[in-house]
């Protein structure tokens, strides 16, 4: 759990509603399975759904980073902080606990005040990316437990003609493990770690699969529960490891092959998360030292996040023999979310110029609860070669109903006793709203030659958008007010891949891909307030190349990229209220390289990096944004150096060892000129982590050491006022210390 502050949330969803009613590895394209590294001497190619066709990753004309679900066990990784180093161009705006904060791929963000994703996740198929702007999507990550995963998929620039909105910067792709009608099998781990300067936590997970019919119908089923431990001190309540966090979930696949070109597949997973505080530090606001100790914070409530997943999809793929495969998705996915907050230091101030008459030491404590319910439905075909044509096209509907629910309340410390009505409200907010979007999608490749075609791809989609709202409190002048917004917008995204392979080992690609992020209704009222914000767009120019070498004992990619974003979706301080409007545009320039190579049978060594200028082109002065400025929270540099050896150890037994270097560069908190949120440029930071393990017929134990020297930095920083020269005292989110842990497992 590595370090967006939930300050900026504060100021994103109570000031901003609010004013409104006032008036969160196979490095290289290939990858291994550890249990063949001791077999094999050649690199494994995966396969990947990228282009919604099973393709192999080599193959595939865009930039993907497959990590296999056997890396992330081998390495101990659950949870997206734990593999987010491992990919080139991805970062998060932290938000200190698991499954919260902002993603970002190729360094588009907008920092604190961003309200939806630029990132859209799947998993298995199933949509779990919030589009309606007013459902302020930025504040979580989709983080289910990476128990029984297959491979997670990271495709990086726009990908709005395959996979429709919100994903103009990336798509982040969850695959589980399917069922297998062959054979009763299955595995049982549990785990112990123990992580410096605080506490212990255990976890334990286990799969079976069943085949119902033999070769005809097979079950999946996996279970888990995570105590994850706690390092941080609350000084006020005198409580020590407040942030650790409880995650129990599972998950079921049902496949049937009901006739040899016919299969269907049901899926469904819930998971619960809680976490009883936050890595969020109380730091000096010029000079980002520690107020108290490097692992403390003051309050009189400790922060709290509950997050419940739950989703369920069905598959349906027809192969029509001599013309293609049919495939129906129909998927519901929902999360609700409940988020506790010391709002003492934003909003307190207002108590006293206000002159309410409550207690000096009254505490403001709010309460987010973000939720989203969307129902989705995808039709599409995709048509087997027939002579030099090859396409796909597709239908696609989604109801997404969000809500947006905020209250601070005045209560009396220590027993945290509300004041005396009316002014223990200090503000109540609601927000319902629904978004409903219809496209239609098609693709079409030409090929000129057995090594020379051309794809051409375009997507057209229409958005209606409403919401309702209800505001009471001090913040809304004691009076009870209720408001209605509504919108509707059109979005047409393309592509264009031209593909060469020179040779059978190397393949090349130039492609041209947009995405866009939907407008919506504007909250805030106000005579320079529009009535709708519109979509952003990007537009990404891209040239790649993908070698696999020497047999397959070395492959590699590289990938530039030019990417244009405009119209860029802003929260604007303007006349002292809040805006969602278009500002500005911004480029996103750099290249990225992951290798991997096998010198001699047993040692793989792969390496991931890349390189991003990510830049405003032109000055936005009602978000501080002056041109040049780099995007907040966008390194210049990250990358990954991995090294695993596997050994036999006598006739039965192997052993293994492996290391992990991982580097987050440089980069900025804010706007060189936020009027709002001061910026500090974030030193860069480095941490290793260590493993060893054995395996022996059915059974293995794993030893990991993470953050082995116990590096002590900063992920995020946060210093957010509520008007400009407030003087907010500052917070930062800090990255988890050294945590030792062992895991034990058996298969059957």
């Amino acid at each position: 759990m590595r370090g967006i502050s939930r300050i900026s949330y504060a100021t994103l969803g109570v000031a901003y509603l609010s004013a409104g009613f006032l008036g969160t590895h196979a490095m290289a394209q290939s990858a291994l399975k550890p249990g063949t590294r001791a077999d094999s001497d050649s690199l494994v190619e995966i396969t990947v759904t990228a282009t919604k066709r099973d393709e192999s990753i080599q193959m595939v004309p865009t930039a993907v980073t497959a990590l296999t679900g056997d890396e992330l066990a081998r390495q101990g990784l659950v949870q997206f902080t734990d593999y987010m180093d491992l990919v080139p161009g991805l970062a998060q705006n932290n938000a200190g606990a698991p499954a919260h904060g902002l993603v970002i791929l190729r360094g588009l963000s907008t920092g604190a005040q961003q309200t939806a994703a630029t990132v859209s996740f799947m998993i298995d198929d199933v949509p779990f990316t919030a589009n309606e702007s007013l459902a302020i999507g930025s504040l979580l990550t989709p983080d289910p437990d990476l128990t029984d995963i297959q491979r997670v998929e990271i495709l990086k620039g726009p990908q709005g003609t395959l996979y429709g909105a919100s994903a103009l910067g990336g798509l982040i792709k969850i695959v589980s493990n399917q069922p297998s009608a062959d054979e009763v099998s299955g595995e049982i781990h549990a785990g112990y770690e123990s992580v410096d300067h605080g506490g212990n936590g255990y976890s334990v997970r286990g799969t079976i699969n069943i085949p119902l019919v033999q070769d005809k119908v097979a079950l999946r089923i996996s279970a888990y529960q995570r105590d994850d431990p706690g390092f941080m001190q609350n000084v006020t309540l005198n409580q020590e490891d407040t942030n650790r966090a409880q995650t129990s979930g599972g998950k079921a696949i049902l496949k049937i092959q009901a006739t040899d070109n016919l299969d269907i597949k049901f899926v469904g997973l819930i998971q619960n998360l809680r976490a009883d505080g936050s890595t969020q530090v109380d730091v000096d606001a010029d000079t980002l030292k520690p107020l108290y100790c490097q692992y403390c914070f003051a309050s009189p409530v400790n922060p709290i996040f509950e997050t419940k997943y739950r989703l369920g999809g069905m598959t349906v793929n027809w192969t029509i023999p001599g013309a293609g495969t049919l495939t129906n998705n129909l998927s519901y996915g929902r999360y609700t979310d409940f988020e506790q907050f010391d709002y003492t230091r934003e909003y307190g101030v207002y108590n006293l110029l206000l002159g309410l008459p409550v207690p000096a030491n009254t505490a403001v404590v709010g309460q987010l609860l973000p939720a989203m319910e969307k129902l989705t439905e995808e039709l599409r075909f995709a048509t087997v070669r027939f002579g030099n044509f090859e396409g796909l096209a597709g239908l696609f509907y989604t109801n997404e109903q969000n809500r947006y629910n905020v209250s601070l309340t005045n209560l009396v410390p220590p027993t945290l006793a509300r004041v005396p009505a009316p002014f223990d409200n200090f503000l109540v907010s609601d927000s319902s709203p629904d978004y409903k979007e219809y496209a239609v999608f098609t693709n079409l490749t030409y090929y000129f030659l057995s090594n020379l075609d051309l794809t051409l791809g375009a997507r057209y989609s229409h958005n209606k958008q409403n919401d309702a709202g209800e505001a009471s409190g001090v913040l809304n002048g004691l009076v009870d007010t209720t408001s209605s917004f509504s919108s509707s917008e059109s979005a047409t995204t393309y592509l264009a891949t031209l593909r060469y392979r020179p040779t059978e080992e190397l393949d090349t690609y130039a492609r041209v891909a947009t995405g866009y992020r939907p407008g919506g209704p504007q909250l805030t009222q106000g005579a320079n307030a529009p009535l709708a914000f519109k979509k952003d767009t990007t537009t990404n120019f891209e040239l790649g190349a993908k070698g696999r070498w020497f047999d397959g004992h070395f492959t590699s990619n590289v990938a530039l990229y030019w990417i244009d974003w405009k119209d860029i979706q802003l929260n604007e301080l303007i006349g002292g209220l809040q805006f969602q409007g278009n500002g500005g545009k911004a480029t996103s320039k750099g290249i990225e390289v992951e290798l991997a190579y096998i010198p001699f049978k047993g040692l793989t060594a792969q390496f991931s990096g890349s390189w991003d200028h990510a830049y405003t082109n032109v000055d936005v002065p009602t978000v501080g944004a002056i041109a040049g400025d780099t995007l907040p929270y966008a390194p210049k540099f990250n990358g990954a150096f991995l090294v695993d050896y596997d050994f036999e150890l006598g006739a039965s037994a192997k052993g293994n060892v492996g290391a992990t270097y991982a580097y987050q560069g440089a980069r900025p908190s804010s706007w060189s000129q936020d009027p709002l949120n001061l910026n500090f440029n974030l030193p860069s930071y480095s941490t290793v982590d260590v493993r060893a393990g054995v395996n022996w017929g059915k059974y293995s134990l794993e030893l990991r050491a993470a953050n082995l020297a116990d590096k002590r930095a900063y992920s995020t920083t946060y210093v957010g006022n509520i008007f400009p020269g407030q003087g907010v005292a500052g917070q930062a989110i800090i990255i988890q210390p050294r945590t030792l842990s062992v895991d034990m497992g058996v298969k059957f």
